[in-house]
């Protein structure tokens, strides 16, 4: 039975869905018009899924590594769960952009980042529409079990 999407009260967006086509980082900036604001040092690594949250407790217990992070956040938390997680990359929307202190926490940490003007909703749409996909619904894919054959009993 295929996933449903997931919608969240609390204001985030939630992760896009499915399993998709991966993109590297000089494509997702293009995709979300997106300036850079700590370089993109591994431009060619394949970026399969991505998240759009302002939840980076989702991200901590459900992103897979290698997935790109949309968000509104812009503090040091949102660097620390990059590292943490191993993500590709970080998009803040909105327009936002993190204080001197964080992006010089992630320029020592590696972690890209980039900003768009455009808000959740659309980066998270640009991104599904070019392939991308989210990584919850693997981990949702790996935790099923396997349905039992008709007429076993077990």
């Amino acid at each position: 039975m295929p996933v449903p999407p997931r919608l969240s009260l609390s204001g985030a967006a939630g992760p896009v869905q499915c399993k998709g086509n991966p993109v590297n980082l000089e494509q997702i900036a293009e995709l979300l018009e997106a300036t850079e604001i700590v370089p993109v040092t591994h431009g060619d690594a394949r970026i399969e899924s991505a998240w759009g949250t302002d939840l980076l407790s989702e991200v901590l217990a459900f992103a897979l590594p290698g997935s790109f992070l949309l968000t509104a956040l812009t503090n040091a938390q949102v660097v620390r769960t990059a590292e943490l997680t191993e993500l590709a990359g970080v998009c803040f929307v909105l327009g936002k952009c993190p204080a001197p202190d964080v992006v010089a926490l992630a320029r020592r940490s590696g972690v890209p980042m980039l900003m768009t003007e455009l808000g959740m909703f659309e980066a998270c749409g640009r991104l599904y529409a070019a392939g991308l996909r989210g990584s919850e619904t693997t981990r949702h894919e790996e935790r099923q079990p396997s349905p039992t054959p008709a007429g076993t009993g077990v």
